[in-house]
């Protein structure tokens, strides 16, 4: 969960783990859904995946658990009216621990597969899907990658959490402290401002200096002078 994970660690670290989940709690169940439409089994995954819920998934908008979704990919197979299987996916990444059988599952469908990115597909989401036959997002800013594996290290001399990232992936749940970092977070920032603007020109009919001018360059106006 790259929004997140440093933002747990840091809570662990200061004390305020239970302050920093509260807000979350509302959304901590299991964020799934099967349905059919026709001959399509329709799979919602959202949230983390896991085997089961932990603070870190808490913070990332809930839990999809792996078991519940070897379950409905084995009723969508079990059902001879179903042709086709679409993964509705925005999950902020996941546990590696359980994540192969269900990668495993949905790569070896005898069915048409057909996965949807909405928000984003990060980290255990590509393993997860990677097997999927066709694959889209349903924005120009849904977010993909985060390849790679983290974990926490209690130090023995402060009792802090230290985050550890895998060899090949130095960019996974950056700091923003260190410079690089930075400028990876703000071009993925400008880089998503440049598409909001010119969604929002093109709607108007503004130029895209006109849609930054008129709205007080990423401030509030009133309706009146809007």
């Amino acid at each position: 969960c790259p929004s997140y994970a440093s933002a747990v660690f840091e809570a662990i670290n200061n004390g305020a783990l239970e302050a920093k989940a509260k807000p979350f709690r509302g959304d901590i169940s299991s964020v799934m859904a099967y349905e059919t439409i026709s001959n399509v089994a329709v799979i919602t995954v959202r949230g983390a995946m896991d085997t089961r819920l932990t603070a870190m998934n808490a913070m990332c908008g809930g839990v999809a658990n792996y078991e519940a979704i070897n379950q409905m990919v084995d009723r969508a197979e079990a059902d001879t009216s179903i042709d086709t299987i679409l993964y509705c996916v925005d999950c902020n990444g996941g546990n590696v621990a359980g994540a192969e059988v269900t990668a495993n599952k949905i790569n070896g469908s005898k069915k048409r597969t057909v996965v949807l990115y909405e928000n984003a597909g990060y980290s255990a989401a590509v393993l997860v899907f990677a097997g999927v036959k066709e694959r889209y997002a349903s924005s120009k800013l849904t977010g993909l990658g985060s390849i790679g594996v983290i974990t926490g290290y209690k130090k023995e001399d402060d009792g802090k959490i230290e985050l550890i990232r895998s060899s090949n992936a130095p960019n996974k749940v950056c700091d923003p402290s260190n410079k690089d970092c930075r400028s990876r977070i703000q071009a993925s920032v400008d880089e998503a401002e440049n598409e909001f603007i010119s969604r929002v020109a093109s709607y108007t009919g503004w130029s895209p200096h006109e849609v930054i001018a008129n709205f007080d360059n990423g401030g509030t106006i009133s309706a009146a002078k809007a």
